[in-house]
């Protein structure tokens, strides 16, 4: 028997003109065709046996046939959960893209209906706008970042074969609309990420993200990531940002330090050493003559034979070279034998260099001094000891080649002599009241009033023994106690003021 009101769908895969409007597949709307107006496409109609049998030509691939019921009154026959009657053969019955050149439709009629072609329509999909939908998940990110998930907000069309793309390339051949994906360094760049259907062996474009994919992070190196980095000199710590090293740790110099002593030979931090000759910054040379102390009780050193002064704060481990780089030559770099020191109220540095019969300033900081006394060879004769008078600008220099202490105003070519000694003048001090205090090389410390040309022997002597090793200068702090350096044994003696 015949079912009444039979309407076939036939979907095809390629484009075809049915009077005179483009199909192609895509989302669709019903195109209500009679049987005669297919006459050019069916072919090989015959009736009988109580069958009816004709083709279809001009299709090359289906992916469905799919017929609808209804009854006389046109209405669409339903079974008892009101669901459509229908009979659909997809593309996954017939096998995917099966290339065919008609296709056969077989009707089973009943016996002497008087079935009429005529009475038969078919419905075809109509080409509309293509439906897209949209990708959601992360569009920019780095590559150290976990897997990243996408989800299209769109089905699969059920007739339809869909995938991921990726740049164009297959990277999930299944219809899933959610798809989680990983990246490495070769993907870096934008990118292109598209959920398609396939026509034709085509992708058509359902929904599509770009995005964009960046080189892998790398945290800020910090003092506590158990990562040797910055400048530290050992895991987490030396260097200029981290904390000082522990001992037996590794380091470069004594800043990188938390005791302040960071051996040349070994750069491992140690225990300090005392009374031991070095250039570390917690040693000396093996002459040590002169110093300066300020109102803190900061020391500045004059650390000869290593040609430089060292600022040596109270309670430090440590000290720091503010005049000089450690060699010896006659640029303004350079502090050949340094000597007499002294520091004004803006912490500018006085120092008077004995191989290179002049004084220099230097400013906080500065990497080269400037010429302030001795311009030339014969002004200055191997200046020792040095005081700066700032209210007056007056420089007071031992000369030690000449045996004389000179008056010397800060930028004149020339000084006069204030004092004359029978011994080798090294050290010199002026106190509050100007008084000269000068200290004789092998000898001791004179005093010497101010206007008075005869020197009174302060310090060095006890009971007509020498007590001192070499007195090399002398200075006072701000409660007038004597700092007293000895040229041999590398010591500072202090006297307590009575």
């Amino acid at each position: 028997m015949i079912f009444v009101g039979v309407i076939i769908f036939l979907l095809i895969n390629s484009s075809m003109t049915i009077n005179g409007d483009e199909y192609e597949d895509d989302d669709y709307i019903e195109n209500r065709i009679s049987f005669s107006e297919l006459s050019s496409m069916i072919s090989n109609v015959k009736i009988e046996n109580d069958q009816c049998e004709f083709q279809l030509t001009q299709f090359k691939t289906i992916l469905y046939i799919k017929m609808i019921y209804y009854d006389q009154n046109d209405d669409v026959i339903v079974d008892d959960d009101g669901n459509s009657l229908e009979c659909t053969s997809t593309i996954h019955d017939f096998g995917h893209l099966i290339f065919l050149f008609y296709v056969k439709c077989l009707l089973y009629l009943q016996p002497n209906s008087n079935f009429n072609l005529q009475n038969l329509f078919f419905h075809f999909p109509s080409s509309s706008s293509t439906t897209t939908g949209t990708i959601n998940g992360p569009t920019i990110f780095s590559i150290d970042f976990n897997v990243q998930t996408y989800i299209v907000s769109i089905k699969c069309p059920f007739k339809y074969t869909c995938m991921w793309l990726f740049d164009g390339h297959v990277i999930c051949p299944r219809s899933d609309t959610r798809v989680n994906l990983t990246f490495d360094q070769t993907l870096i760049g934008n990118r292109t990420l598209s959920y398609v259907k396939y026509i034709s062996n085509k992708p058509i474009i359902l929904a599509s993200l770009v995005i964009s994919i960046l080189p892998k992070t790398i945290p800020a190196p910090t003092c506590d990531d158990s990562i040797r980095n910055q400048d530290e000199t050992a895991v987490d710590c030396g260097g200029s940002t981290c904390k000082k090293c522990d001992l037996n740790q590794i380091c470069q110099a004594n800043r990188d330090c938390s005791n302040g002593y960071c051996p040349s030979t070994t750069k491992i931090c140690q225990s300090g050493q005392t009374n031991v000759p070095g250039s570390d910054l917690n040693q000396f040379s093996t002459v040590l003559r002169y110093l300066y102390v300020d109102s803190n009780q900061t020391l500045y050193i004059a650390d000869t034979h290593n040609h430089r002064v060292i600022r040596w704060e109270r309670n430090a481990s440590n000290g720091t070279i503010v005049a000089g780089n450690g060699t010896s030559g006659s640029t303004l770099e350079q502090v050949s034998g340094p000597y007499g020191v002294w520091v004004d109220s803006n912490s500018n540095v006085f120092v008077s260099e004995h191989d290179n019969h002049r004084v220099t300033k230097w400013s906080p900081g500065a990497t080269q001094g400037v010429l302030v006394a001795g311009s030339a060879p014969d002004h200055l004769n191997e200046p020792c000891g040095l005081v700066y008078d700032e209210s007056n600008q007056d420089l007071y220099i031992a000369n030690f080649g000449s045996h004389t202490v000179m008056k010397w105003k800060v930028g004149d070519r020339n000084g006069t002599i204030v004092v004359n000694t029978t011994g080798i003048p090294t050290g010199i001090l002026l106190d509050p009241w100007n008084n000269v205090y000068v200290t004789n090389l092998f000898r001791n410390i004179e005093v010497f009033c101010q206007g008075n040309s005869t020197g009174i022997i302060d310090a060095g002597f006890n009971n007509g023994v020498t007590k001192l090793k070499n007195p090399a200068d002398v200075k006072l702090d701000s409660q007038l106690n004597l700092y007293v350096t000895e040229s041999r044994g590398s010591h500072v003696i202090r006297f307590n003021k009575l």
